[in-house]
């Protein structure tokens, strides 16, 4: 059940990537917007970590399941530990955190950029199967 449970996970997680992608590529002031918003509230800050440290869960569990167990345990345990690391922070510095980075990336870069969570979408989709 819990092997189910990481798959169907694993799948959302790419299917959300690859979108993230598109929204990156095709409106990237809209995602600077959303960057801008992360942290910005504890609840949004642990919503966020939240869905970061389940992820990671996934890719650990998972990571049996796939060509690549060692690589996908690893970033799994990343995932993770950096969820509760992050978690341990007050919100505010999470949000100056984003907002540092969502005034320095030009939108031309986020747009680029939008192209390494397609890939990583669509791999860990096509993995699932």
């Amino acid at each position: 059940m819990i092997v189910l449970l990481s798959s169907a996970t694993f799948f959302i997680v790419g299917v959300f990537l690859f979108l993230i992608g598109i929204v990156m590529m095709s409106d990237p002031r809209q995602m600077l917007t959303i960057l801008r918003r992360m942290g910005s509230t504890p609840q949004i800050h642990f919503t966020e970590l939240g869905l970061r440290f389940l992820a990671g869960a996934a890719f650990f569990i998972f990571a049996e399941q796939t060509p690549y167990a060692r690589g996908f345990q690893i970033a799994g345990v990343f995932l993770m530990a950096t969820s509760v690391l992050i978690m341990c922070v007050p919100h505010r510095f999470h949000n100056a955190y984003a907002l540092w980075w969502a005034d320095r990336l030009p939108p031309t870069f986020v747009r680029f950029l939008g192209l390494l969570p397609i890939v990583i979408g669509a791999w860990l989709i096509l993995l699932n199967e």
